[in-house]
């Protein structure tokens, strides 16, 4: 709807006009950047636009400054018959603070400034301000101490359900099952070390192994002396 008011505004203004016109979009950045695509007669000569076949192209830093957190966009010309020009503002922009200039219509909720005028020298400028990077800042840091703080509840929660899983079997094994079993409640062990730790006797320490194997409360990894033996 918006592109048909505009084509019908350009046929209006533009049906007796034989001089200079100027319409398309202008897209800004948070970074100060400008980038053009539009349709005119006249070069506005700035550096990083390129003009070809009566049409601008590229992007550009000469239009957009920073001064004590407010951004200005200002846009100076020729005269134009003509004046038809979308100014797309930043995505993350805060407020408007002035708007100068030519006859334009300001639809914030799509981020974007029609300027629509005609027998009219180019001068606009407008002024905004950013969302704050530190309150973005803020608020990412936030939401990190909060992962952090759901994995850790995840981490405890498991380890204590762990916990009270092999608490619960106790009765049902013997004193050095007990043992072992405590010993890799703490972390997983070699399977000489546990025998060492616990001074079993090597001709029964296997029978244990097996045992505990059995009752799916362990499980060996790798291969010989050098098996690691972890909680199931």
């Amino acid at each position: 709807m918006k592109k048909m008011v505009l084509m019908l505004v350009l046929v209006f203004f533009i049906s007796g006009a034989s001089a200079s016109y100027i319409y398309g979009d202008i897209y800004l950045d948070e970074n100060g950047i400008a980038t053009f695509s539009v349709d005119t007669d006249v070069n506005l000569d700035l550096e990083g636009v390129v003009f070809n076949e009566n049409h601008l192209s590229g992007e550009t830093n000469e239009l957009i400054s920073l001064e004590k957190g407010i951004w200005s966009f200002l846009l100076n010309g020729d005269y134009y018959e003509t004046i038809l020009i979308d100014i797309h503002l930043p995505g993350d922009i805060d407020k408007v603070i002035s708007v100068e200039g030519v006859n334009f219509l300001m639809g914030f909720s799509q981020k974007t400034i029609n300027l629509i005028d005609h027998d009219k020298i180019l001068d606009f400028e407008i002024t905004y301000e950013l969302e704050s990077s530190s309150g973005r800042g803020f608020v990412y840091f936030l939401m990190g101490i909060i992962f952090i703080g759901i994995v850790m509840w995840y981490v405890v929660k498991s380890k204590k359900k762990k916990k009270k899983k092999f608490e619960d079997i106790f009765p049902l094994i013997n004193d050095v099952e007990k043992k072992i079993i405590k010993l890799l409640m703490k972390k997983s062990m070699r399977q000489k070390e546990i025998r060492k730790q616990l001074d079993i006797p090597k001709a029964s320490y296997s029978r244990y192994l097996v045992n505990l194997e059995k009752k799916k409360l362990i499980i060996r990894e790798g291969e010989g002396k050098n098996k690691i033996i972890k909680l199931k």
